[in-house]
């Protein structure tokens, strides 16, 4: 049985749901469990995350139920007590989350304390060497903004390089959709052992080729040329941009100026529309920047400018980017099935504005399903375009600080 080892990030796990992790790490499981020899580790520090994050969720909804039941309080002249406390909430989540973990055999990576130079930490950290990073360089509008981030991931980076260590034999996959913490982990790359993928589904297409033949050479080959086929062949052959456009011509309608200031509220944890639920939002909260925008009613700047409810305004024609295609399974006679995603990326602005503000991009993502019959000799042939999928739209307004 084919053993794997893998290592997930918080990126790889998160939800805003009210779920312990995002529904793809439940379908991974269920896939692969009885195909795999698999072992699931799980960073300390990466429990701790996901652990605060449900926290800080409930913690906000219990603020919430205080005040209304304070004001209910008022109106009735009677109180009640709070069902919970403030320090009982990390309790529960944390016992909820080890329930979790406990019944899903995973296995939790100890922080190698004993074996991190904190010399070698600090420096890194003053000089901002990945992962450590300034975020200044993503906040150059922001005067007040004084931090720097990358702890925790230099931690979780120790954690796994120990594992490495300790995994003498077999390869140890890393679920990471952080850049910086991915661009210190590139720095070992001399260990063949250590390989890293920046989604689930990136990590499940190839098992699901190692399944078919477990040689790395050809499953590398045959992605590598899954991807040229779909970028040179499949789009043109299969007129992907004329059907997406035609079958889908509702979503690229050009946004309103209310769904453009939607993402003007900086607040933490904002379940953006167009990201995946599992898209790991900004951790810090930048309400000094910026005041929220109220979507309720037009705002002052609205009334200044005359402008209620608007389009945006294009500030170009935009364009289509390709993934990697990600494999699905064979079928009778070598047919191969692979999933590749399509975003289309458009920059906007707001009327008012003229150049004051970075403009924002507006992403269209969809699934392309296609197919090939491949040959013995790795020759795509009989490509087919079976099914395109709408999967989410909206602003990306992430500053890429993960």
């Amino acid at each position: 049985m084919l053993k794997v080892n893998v290592v997930f990030d918080s990126s790889g796990l998160r939800t805003n749901t009210d779920a312990i992790v995002c529904s793809k790490f439940e379908s991974f499981l269920k896939e692969f469990s009885d195909k795999c020899n698999l072992k699931i580790y799980i960073p300390e520090v990466v429990r701790g995350e996901l652990c605060y994050q449900k926290f800080s969720i409930a913690d906000e909804k219990l603020d919430k139920v205080k005040k209304s039941l304070s004001r209910i309080g008022e109106i009735v002249e009677q109180k009640r007590e709070i069902p919970y406390k403030t320090e009982e909430l990390r309790l529960l989540v944390e016992k909820r989350f080890d329930k979790w973990a406990k019944k899903k055999n995973i296995i939790f990576l100890k922080t190698p304390y004993s074996k991190i130079s904190l010399k070698e930490l600090q420096e890194k950290s003053i000089w901002r060497v990945p992962p450590f990073d300034d975020i200044r360089k993503k906040l150059e509008h922001c005067k007040k903004c004084r931090a720097e981030k990358g702890f925790r991931d230099a931690l979780i980076l120790y954690s796994v390089l120990e594992l490495v260590k300790k995994t003498t034999r077999n390869k140890v996959y890393f679920i990471c959709g952080d850049k910086l913490l991915l661009e210190a982990v590139d720095k070992y790359k001399k260990n063949k052992r250590l390989v890293t993928y920046k989604a689930i589904k990136e990590l499940s297409s190839r098992l699901r080729l190692s399944l078919k033949k477990d040689n790395d050479k050809w499953i590398n080959d045959i992605s590598e040329k899954a991807r040229e086929v779909f970028l040179y062949r499949v789009w043109q052959e299969c007129k992907i941009e004329e059907k997406i456009e035609e079958e889908h011509s509702w979503h690229f309608r050009i946004p309103s100026t209310s769904e453009f200031r939607y993402l003007s509220s900086w607040t933490e944890g904002i379940k953006v529309p167009g990201f995946m639920p599992e898209t790991k939002l900004i951790d810090i909260k930048l309400t000094d920047i910026y005041e929220p925008i109220s979507l309720e009613s037009p705002t002052i700047r609205d009334v200044a400018y005359g402008i209620g409810e608007s389009e945006c305004v294009p500030l170009n024609e935009g364009g289509f980017y390709v993934d990697s295609p990600i494999f699905q399974e064979v079928k009778d006679n070598n047919i191969y099935i692979w999933k590749s995603g399509v975003s289309h990326h458009r920059e906007y602005r707001e009327p008012w504005d003229t150049g004051v503000i970075a403009p924002k991009v507006y992403k269209i993502h969809f699934d392309v399903i296609w197919s090939a019959k491949v040959t013995k000799d790795e020759q795509f042939d009989n490509l087919k375009q079976l099914n395109i999928e709408f999967l989410s739209k909206g602003f990306d307004f992430s500053l890429s600080l993960y």
